[in-house]
């Protein structure tokens, strides 16, 4: 759709930070709550256009659809880290969450994608290396 409407596309695999720990510590019922929050936290920053994916565990694909430009990206991705930021209520607790997140747009996204299909989490490496909590714009390999 993108190529026959020559307009960009961006993929973006997010990867809670730590996330693992909250539920070994309080609970799969406070790691669904949480879950729950980030889906909700993700909407405020994209569009009803856009697409929010739970790949499993604590990795989610956001597709945002008709991208001006590159700097678009950048923005939401920034939006979502400050999203992320403000402490979550669950069970009583406040839980502080981060993310990771790596980035592909077209016409490149293509490659990327399908190399991330078979390793989702390739494309977070980078930004967790980097002290987690930031974003990186992924490339082929």
């Amino acid at each position: 759709m993108a190529e026959r409407s020559r307009s960009r596309v961006a993929m973006l695999f997010l990867d809670l930070d730590n996330f693992k720990r909250v539920n070994d510590t309080l609970g799969h019922v406070a790691g669904d709550q949480l879950l729950l929050e980030v889906v909700t936290r993700l909407s405020r920053c994209t569009r009803e256009s856009d697409t929010i994916s739970r790949q499993g565990g604590d990795e989610f694909i956001l597709l945002l659809n008709d991208i001006p430009d590159p700097e678009t990206v950048v923005r939401i991705a920034n939006e979502i880290l400050t999203n992320m930021s403000e402490p979550l209520q669950s069970n009583g607790h406040a839980l502080n969450v981060s993310c990771s997140i790596g980035i592909a747009i077209t016409p490149r996204m293509a490659a990327i994608s399908t190399a991330c299909c078979r390793r989702p989490t390739r494309p977070c490496i980078a930004p967790r290396r980097l002290g987690r909590n930031t974003y990186r714009f992924s490339t082929a390999r």
